[in-house]
């Protein structure tokens, strides 16, 4: 028997099919949950910190080591990854899968706060949950042959990110690189 033999012996039962799934996909269409970036946790949190002007290495013994052995002692973490530049380091920490991202950032916070005396009073540490919507989207590098870097930093403050202030669906402008404007007495 051919299936063409078996759909004809079989027309009200391969309608009925038809119509059945065609009204579970109408039904899973119209109840599942939809958006451009799903509501997602990923049991990643992601520290960064702003340390000025300090060197890579000094950032590196400073800020990102006595971190990175703080938070290699929290439940459940499987690893860290840091990276150290000049006044920034940026570590990411991973937890195992199942555990609930908000208590993971509340013991990444505790660390910090138990780690401010070793790191210098100047630097800033900010985390977060690392999220679908979290991440850079696009990155602009400036560059010129005739301005220093400390000049497109401060173009960029003062005439860029005001431009882009107010546009829909921004999240969030930040300006990287470039030393601040230093003057010797």
């Amino acid at each position: 028997m051919s299936i063409a033999q078996f759909g004809f012996r079989h027309t009200k039962a391969i309608a009925l099919l038809v119509a059945l799934l065609g009204v579970l996909g109408v039904w899973s269409y119209l109840t599942m949950p939809a958006s451009i970036f799903p509501n997602m946790s990923f049991a990643r949190i992601d520290v960064v910190v702003d340390a000025g002007d300090l060197p890579p290495d000094q950032v590196r013994l400073q800020i990102t080591a006595p971190l990175t052995r703080a938070f290699l002692g929290l439940p459940s973490v499987n690893n860290v990854t840091s990276t150290s530049a000049q006044g920034n380091a940026e570590l990411l920490v991973d937890f195992a899968q199942g555990t609930d991202p908000r208590f993971d950032l509340q013991y990444v916070n505790q660390a910090i706060s138990q780690n401010r005396s070793v790191m210098p009073a100047f630097a800033d540490a900010q985390s977060m949950v690392v999220t679908p919507t979290s991440e850079v989207v696009i990155a602009y590098a400036l560059r010129s042959n005739n301005l220093s870097q400390t000049v497109l930093h401060e173009l960029a403050l003062q005439t860029l990110v005001p431009q882009f202030y107010g546009i829909p669906g921004l999240g969030r402008i930040a300006v990287m690189g470039g030393p601040e404007r230093e003057y010797h007495v």
